[in-house]
């Protein structure tokens, strides 16, 4: 499978070790879940939520993907289902404690489990939510 230029940027990201990374929420106090990166990457907008964690303004959505970002990327589902479940993008950085690096490589090795399109359209900016 080759990967879309949005996966590849996503990847890469990952890849950087320019973000921090957290659990349990896109994006908090503390950085960024694998996914929260996707987000960043993509150019959408963060807004406080509480005290700890932001949300994706216009999407209210703090835990897991939105639609709209899993069908920009090609994930299967909201949480990154992988083809085995134990290899969930959201059970690797929250329970499993992969490395942003570790899940990236992860995906490139097996692309498949992790996405079901390349979605190679054109996409629209996303930065006025």
């Amino acid at each position: 499978m080759i990967l879309s230029e949005e996966q590849e940027k996503w990847l890469a990201a990952l890849e950087s070790g320019k973000y921090a990374q957290t659990k349990h929420y896109l994006h908090d106090d503390a950085g960024y879940c694998c996914l929260g990166v996707a987000c960043e990457v993509l150019g959408y907008e963060w807004v406080e939520g509480n005290e700890k964690w932001f949300r994706i303004k216009g999407l209210n959505s703090y835990e897991v993907l939105p639609d709209e970002i899993c069908k920009r990327l090609g994930l299967r589902d909201a949480s990154g289902s992988a083809i085995k479940p134990h290899d969930e993008l959201t059970t690797l950085n929250d329970e499993r404690g992969k490395t942003f690096k570790e899940i990236a490589a992860m995906i490139r090795a097996n692309p498949e489990a992790y996405f079901v399109s390349s979605n190679t359209e054109p996409s629209s900016s996303n930065n006025e939510h």
